[in-house]
């Protein structure tokens, strides 16, 4: 049985730099007396710091996909997936009845695993007949009764 694990470390290095970046902001409008752009870094901070909470790393295997992070854990069967939705941005929307389980865009995956990974993603849903459709919305919709 094949298991597939994506490491999401590039979301995490891009939020530890938002977060340094923005530290950086933070102390200067503090020192240079500007306290609302000081505010609004403190707020960037923050930002970045809960999305390096939440840049996990996925698990997808013959029976189901699931996502682990900081901040919980989400899975969905492959027998619960009955359509698919994406957007030309890349993120793969899995659908279930209730359900709803979102895949990062392969371009944030690491190289390692990627195409192995979007290939076994695409053989999967083609063994069972899961019906994809392009959607504007893909990229703006969350995971929906997954978490465990």
């Amino acid at each position: 049985m094949t298991e597939i694990y994506i490491d999401m470390r590039t979301y995490r290095r891009v939020a530890f730099g938002g977060c340094a970046f923005s530290a950086i902001g933070v102390v200067g409008s503090f020192t240079s007396g500007s306290h609302a752009a000081a505010l609004f870094f403190s707020a960037l901070v923050l930002g970045s710091l809960y999305l390096a909470a939440a840049s996990g790393a996925y698990t997808i295997s013959g029976e189901s996909l699931s996502y682990s992070s900081k901040l919980g854990k989400w899975q969905i069967s492959w027998g619960d997936i009955s359509s698919a939705e994406y957007s030309a941005m890349g993120p793969l929307l899995l659908i279930g009845n209730t359900k709803r389980f979102a895949l990062a865009p392969p371009a944030w995956w690491p190289r390692s695993c990627r195409d192995e990974a979007v290939r076994y993603v695409a053989q999967q849903m083609s063994a069972r007949s899961i019906a994809k459709k392009i959607s504007p919305t893909a990229d703006y919709k969350w995971m929906k009764n997954t978490r465990i």
